[in-house]
């Protein structure tokens, strides 16, 4: 059977209780005066972990974590939005190591591929995220894209497209060429016409996809082909029908052999060059631009490499 306490009883078991929170308070107290206001937490040391593409001397300059600030009192928001200015740095996480370091680890991205917009080029990363603006094409081996239309593109965000099923398409095929290790063997990718998207490699070769649809398996397709395939200046290989591969050459175009110009006599008896003795033109003729329509050679299937 319980023990009925006295009223004096309950009276000094309520004055202890008090005093044990009033020293828990003091206490409590007396740790954060010594972690906010003692020269022990102050950090003295910045350091950053997963960079390879930027220097860490850069990124603790944007973080800007002034001297000697108390560890308990950096701001975290403050510094993650100031580094990711830094185009490359597609995120970063912040630790308190006590009791006086900070660490920024950070995770970086790079530029993948670059297509046009307005009179220069955007230069993304594989998401579409824009690393640089450039007026000229870069020197970097990055995947050309043809065929998209940009609405904006602003460093740091990713970019507004007219069409976004045609780019989640791209964003797509672009995972998929580095999934299977064949990224930097693509030279351009060209989507004007979803129906007859085509690319070219490094060295040439025109890699036809047809349609865009089991765009994983033509790329499995291809990357199994590749090293089987001799590859010269106009070859091709035609993934319309994946199950039943086909490459070969293009025929090389004849050289087109300019005509002599004619020699009118003058008056005065000299031989020249004259203007007025171009011969005409008729207004069907091909220009000097057009070219004959191609015909393949005999080409071989994906099965006959076997």
């Amino acid at each position: 059977m319980r023990k009925t306490l006295t009223a004096k009883q309950k009276k000094h078991k309520q004055a202890l209780f008090r005093r044990r929170v009033l020293l828990l308070l003091l206490l409590a107290i007396a740790i954060i005066s010594i972690c906010l206001f003692t020269p022990w937490f102050h950090v003295k040391t910045v350091e950053v972990v997963g960079n390879n593409l930027i220097p860490s001397e850069r990124i603790i300059q944007m973080a800007a974590i002034p001297q000697d600030v108390n560890i308990f009192k950096v701001n975290k928001r403050a510094i993650k939005k100031s580094v990711l200015q830094i185009p490359e740095i597609e995120s970063i996480d912040l630790h308190r190591q006590l009791p006086s370091k900070i660490c920024l680890e950070v995770v970086e991205t790079s530029p993948v591929m670059y297509m046009p917009y307005l009179t220069g080029f955007a230069i993304t990363n594989k998401k579409g995220r824009v690393l640089t603006l450039s007026d000229n094409p870069p020197q970097d081996n990055l995947l050309y894209i043809t065929g998209l239309e940009i609405k904006n593109a602003e460093i740091c965000k990713k970019i507004s497209v007219q069409d976004m099923v045609k780019f989640d398409i791209i964003e797509e095929m672009v995972q998929v060429f580095i999934d299977k290790g064949i990224l930097s063997e693509f030279r351009s990718c060209h989507f004007d016409n979803l129906s007859d998207f085509y690319a070219y490699l490094v060295d040439g070769t025109k890699i036809i996809f047809g349609k865009t649809t089991d765009l994983d398996y033509k790329i499995s397709v291809l990357s199994a082909i590749l090293p089987k395939v001799n590859r010269i200046d106009g070859s091709y290989i035609d993934l319309t029908t994946p199950s039943r591969a086909v490459y070969g050459t293009l025929p090389a175009e004849p050289p087109v052999e300019e005509e002599p110009a004619d020699e009118v006599k003058m008056e005065d008896g000299e031989n020249n060059a004259s203007d007025a003795a171009k011969k005409s033109v008729p207004d069907d003729a091909p220009s000097a631009t057009d070219t004959s329509e191609v015909t393949e050679t005999p080409a071989k299937t994906a099965d006959d490499t076997q």
